[in-house]
């Protein structure tokens, strides 16, 4: 029999990765269930498919539970890069949901318009532009 290199089908993987054991000394075990769901992920996805964002939360969830990087990369096929750049993301949208104001602010950038029939022309100037809005001429 050969031996697997590592590619080809998932249930080669499957398999090898049933065989090895979870725990690594100084580390927890990657949970069953998260195990199952990039299993799952893996086998209905293309190689090089973005993993979701709900697999990304949960491998975020484990290391701060403890998951050594050994054993995520060994059980899941997840690198170290992945994680901290997954981190990374999940710091950058947890500030910019944060600092967002509640409400938008709308400022009056022109006098309030008196009369229903517009008579004159509107120009707005930003730098060296210059925006001109004119009624359309009755005919």
């Amino acid at each position: 029999m050969k031996a697997s290199t590592g590619r080809g089908t998932g249930a080669k993987r499957t398999e090898a990765r049933a065989r090895r054991p979870r725990l690594r000394s100084g580390g927890r075990e990657v949970p069953e269930a998260l195990r199952r769901r990039f299993e799952r992920f893996r086998e209905q996805s293309a190689p090089r498919t973005r993993v979701p964002q709900t697999l990304r939360q949960a491998v975020l969830e484990a290391v701060d539970q403890g998951v050594s990087m050994q054993a995520l990369r060994r059980e899941l096929g997840v690198t170290d890069k992945q994680v901290q750049s997954w981190r990374r993301r999940a710091r950058t949208a947890a500030t910019t949901v944060a600092g967002r104001p509640s409400e938008a602010r709308v400022f009056e950038v022109i006098d309030p318009v008196l009369s229903a029939e517009p008579t004159e022309a509107l120009e707005l100037r930003l730098g060296g532009w210059s925006l001109v809005i004119r009624p359309i001429g009755r005919g």
